[in-house]
């Protein structure tokens, strides 16, 4: 786990926030950066929302519009409905 919204590290929190509200073009080099292995994005929490709002082609508008880059690989089971896990490529 880099992060949640409870937790508070705040340097993995802005890694989160960057990955899913930047530049999609940016956002693999944030997680990859984390060693992270695994992507889940809970589209039924009141962050996502928030960060699909931020600008219309980031990364949390693809995944809502399923629409994920292809170095997020879809975990059998989640690909669709408010949980979405992903491996990271």
């Amino acid at each position: 786990m880099v992060a949640g919204p409870y937790h508070r590290n705040q340097t993995r929190m802005v890694d989160v926030i960057a990955a899913f509200t930047g530049d999609p073009a940016d956002a693999a080099a944030i997680v990859r950066r984390t060693g992270a292995t695994h992507l889940i994005a809970c589209l039924s929490s009141s962050e996502i929302p928030t960060y699909r709002q931020a600008r219309a082609d980031n990364l949390a508008n693809l995944i809502a519009n399923d629409r994920a880059p292809a170095w997020l690989v879809p975990v059998s089971g989640f690909e669709t409905g408010p949980l979405r896990v992903y491996s990271v490529r």
